[in-house]
């Protein structure tokens, strides 16, 4: 029998997502930027869609009717405000003429290494070749001024000889910041402190011993270059105080700034909840194109358009208003679950779960972890990950469960009281929390302690 395709039917029952529960599922995991730039596109994107414009607090404006419940601003007040903000007279606008002229030329973005270091470059008298060889080093040093690529494949790569890029990679560690161009640490270090005119004795431990140096070995290098400890000790002092990435300082990745979604604060000795909504744009259904529906001498496509469009613009709100109403009631419930925390500081945080919080809040556990999933919550300890609520513990002999939070901030504080000159070891730490009614493994203390940036204790014996 020969094989061959032939339709066939089947019958079978399939749970498929409306694309209203799609939409209201991911605006629930959207954080607060996010989110923006999601209402943002639809209201580029849906034309019966309108932002309420946000006018001045002096103005007085009328309340929003029963049908418009995210209201309506009156054309007059609008074209007030636009009155209020022009310039009255010749010399006002003149003035504001040169404001607008002076913050035209305002840098938008700091200097890189990459364009100071070649500012500095197009400064000294070379030949076309020695610019274009001093360029390309120039362009493969990383955000940190080392050199990349090794200075042969440099050469190799412009057509130049070797000894003319070592002559110009020379040129480069000239510049500022002093240790830039450096291929290594050693060699960043030693070029600070040619930089600085410090040419003894820790220039040459630099130079010679620099193993020693990186593993703290002060007797091992005192004998070495002859010398006393106290006298290697000074010399620690100048390399500790050199710059071991000279070129982080220009041109550094803009840090993120962290927006919360809610809001945890103490008003009358009770902790109230409330969301960031300026962020969200008011939204409202245009009245014109409602009137237009409303025509039955409109074209019946046009019609029909307009109630896709209108339909997905009361979706969008809606999701906007549950998302708001689910995040509320979570954060609420973490306010009452944490409230030790609230008082006392992170070594009193509760690890809690997604069942417990969504049992509490009448919501699935999926939809507790959309809810939270990369929002922030603004605390009187600071702006904490919703997730770090959710981040489990070590559990102990008993029931009792420990935040890794607490646990950070107990070794961080022994660590703070620890002796400078004799200073705990992983295992000692380890002790140390016992005593303190916490139990956890050597590994674990190490693992905390790198996440905390903490170096070990062998790095961190003061110098006497």
């Amino acid at each position: 029998m020969e094989p061959r395709i032939e339709p066939t039917q089947r019958q079978e029952q399939r749970l498929a997502l409306t694309p209203q529960v799609r939409l209201g599922l991911h605006i629930l995991q959207l954080p607060l930027p996010e989110l923006r730039q999601f209402v943002d596109h639809q209201l580029e994107e849906n034309p019966v869609l309108q932002e309420v414009p946000t006018l001045s607090s002096a103005l007085s404006l009328p309340s929003a009717g029963p049908d418009d419940a995210f209201g309506r601003v009156s054309v007059a007040a609008i074209e007030q405000l636009e009155q209020d903000g022009e310039p009255k007279t010749f010399e006002e606008q003149e003035d504001a003429q040169e404001k607008h002229s002076f913050r035209e030329h305002l840098p938008t973005q700091p200097l890189t290494l990459s364009e100071h270091l070649l500012r500095q470059l197009h400064c000294l008298a070379l030949s076309p070749a020695e610019a274009a060889l001093g360029e390309q080093v120039i362009d493969n040093l990383d955000e940190h001024g080392y050199l990349e690529v090794p200075l042969e494949e440099l050469a190799k790569a412009a057509g130049a000889t070797l000894i003319d890029a070592e002559r110009v990679l020379r040129l480069i560690q000239e510049f500022d910041p002093p240790g830039v161009g450096a291929r290594d640490l050693r060699e960043c270090l030693l070029i600070q402190l040619q930089a600085r005119g410090k040419n003894g004795l820790a220039f040459r431990i630099v130079q010679d011993h620099f193993e020693l140096v990186k593993k703290r070995k002060l007797q091992a290098v005192a004998r070495r270059c002859v010398t006393s400890v106290e006298e290697v000790q000074e010399a620690f002092r100048e390399i500790q105080a050199l710059d071991p990435k000279p070129g982080r300082a220009y041109g550094a990745t803009p840090v993120a700034v962290l927006v919360p979604d809610a809001t945890i604060e103490r008003v009358e000795g009770t902790y109230e909840v409330s969301l960031r909504r300026e962020d969200i744009p008011r939204l409202r259904i245009s009245r014109y194109y409602r009137n237009l529906l409303k025509d039955h001498t409109a074209p019946d496509e046009v019609r029909q358009y307009l109630t896709e469009k209108i339909n997905g613009a009361l979706w969008l709100m809606k999701a906007i208003g549950q998302r708001n109403l689910t995040l509320k009631e979570i954060v609420r419930c973490i306010a009452c679950l944490e409230e030790e925390f609230l008082d006392k500081g992170p070594a009193y945080l509760k690890p809690l779960t997604l069942a417990q919080v969504a049992q509490l809040v009448e919501r699935h556990k999926s939809t507790v972890c959309r809810a939270v999933a990369n929002k922030y919550l603004q605390t009187p300890w600071g702006i904490v990950p919703l997730e770090g609520f959710f981040g489990g513990g070590l559990r102990q002999g008993t029931d009792e469960t420990v935040a890794e939070q607490r646990i950070q901030v107990e070794i961080r504080a022994l660590i703070e009281e620890e002796n400078p000159l004799k200073p705990l070891s992983d295992q000692e730490l380890v002790e140390a929390l016992k005593a303190r009614g916490i139990t956890v493994a050597r590994r674990t203390v190490a693992k905390y302690r790198e996440e905390l940036k903490i170096l070990p204790s062998h790095l961190r014996k003061a110098i006497r």
